[in-house]
């Protein structure tokens, strides 16, 4: 059983760019075109990466007053077994992805919750394990 944690991103990252951030963090990651699966060393969750062929509104539900459309997905499907090791992990990845990426992003908790959303600066709404 695991629970999906949704990163939606500001028009189109670079591949490349997400690629070695998550490389950074010592996941796993195979790359085909402009998509990408793999995993996290610590807790084994499982994540994919996808672009659309156009910009869609953001899909959490909470998120209409941000104003902006999204390009791409990453979701992170997280095992209830090492949850605290995924919440570690989605941390360091957020903190890489705002030094890696200009991209505005948010972070959803099954599209329900927000978690986290980078404007200019990282905002953290709250912890996924307090």
């Amino acid at each position: 059983m695991s629970i999906m944690m949704v990163f939606e991103f500001e028009g189109y990252p670079r591949v490349e760019q997400l690629v070695d951030v998550l490389g950074l963090l010592g996941a796993s990651v195979d790359v085909e075109d402009s998509e990408f699966s793999g995993d996290f060393p610590e807790s084994n969750a499982f994540f994919v990466y996808t672009q659309h062929a156009t910009l869609e509104d953001i899909g959490t539900d909470q998120a209409n007053p941000l104003g902006w459309k999204i390009g791409a997905r990453l979701v992170v499907h997280c095992p209830i077994s090492t949850l605290a090791e995924s919440a570690k992990e989605l941390d360091e990845f957020m903190v890489a992805l705002v030094g890696g990426i200009n991209n505005r992003f948010l972070l959803s908790f099954q599209y329900e919750s927000i978690y986290a959303v980078r404007d200019h600066d990282l905002v953290v709404y709250k912890k996924m394990i307090e």
